[in-house]
């Protein structure tokens, strides 16, 4: 008989019960993750089970993702929400995208967690975080780590601190590495990928569980972040 034996860890609270030193301690870790292999893709090459994040444009994917949105349109749940001229603003984003592409291709790769968010953090008996679920381990962008943890707990009604994670995240990288890393060029990759993702990714898991009080909120921050991203386009 052959037994495996665990410690045994605590969940984390649910985002909406976080506090900010919370998510700066995620922020700093991330950065601590990162930083081990940032720019060594020659070295991480030498491991084919690790993922490649790539992010590509299709348009196959635009068209899929523009069909969800107007799905969620003619829903009734959502219809007061998404008008005509909503859905025809939102389409309009799509053409942001092209240039966070050319963004994303630009920046350094290092190994990324893959899944991270809070379900996948846990706590010890002296309160430390145990990270957890490392089947998508891959290799990207290492902001995408830090947009996907925001959008789950900003999702999950958390009061995320986006400006302070990315300061954190950013010190981190940078006292781990010996660095100097652009803190513009990096929050400029976060707003592209979570850009990307509320536009690409997200309207089909909307249609399953986003709720008529959330929605709002959510087009307040695509909103943020697409006149960011336009401004950088168009001013630059």
């Amino acid at each position: 008989m052959i037994a495996l034996l665990l410690n045994t860890y605590e969940p984390c609270v649910p985002p909406i019960q976080w506090q900010q030193w919370q998510y700066l301690e995620v922020a700093e870790q991330l950065g601590q993750l990162h930083a081990t292999n940032w720019q060594n893709t020659e070295q991480l090459s030498q491991f084919p089970w690790l993922r490649r994040y790539r992010w590509i444009l299709s348009r196959r994917h635009v068209q899929h993702a523009a069909q969800q949105w107007r799905r969620l349109m003619v829903d009734a749940r959502f219809q007061p929400l998404i008008p005509s001229s909503r859905y025809k603003w939102l389409m309009g984003y799509f053409s942001l995208l092209e240039g966070v592409e050319s963004l994303l291709a630009d920046f350094p790769l290092t190994m990324c967690h893959g899944d991270c968010h809070i379900d996948n953090f846990l706590r010890d008996e002296q309160g430390q975080l145990v990270w957890a679920d490392w089947q998508e381990v891959g290799v990207g962008p290492g902001p995408a780590d830090v947009s996907f943890f925001w959008q789950r707990a900003f999702k999950a009604g958390g009061a995320v601190p986006f400006e302070a994670m990315t300061t954190s995240y950013h010190r981190s990288l940078e006292a781990e590495t010996g660095k100097q890393i652009s803190f513009v060029h990096l929050r400029r990759m976060l707003g592209a990928l979570e850009l990307w993702s509320w536009l690409l990714i997200w309207p089909d898991y909307l249609m399953m569980d986003a709720s008529p009080q959330w929605l709002p909120l959510l087009f307040e921050r695509i909103d943020l972040l697409a006149n960011r991203f336009h401004l950088r386009i168009y001013q630059e």
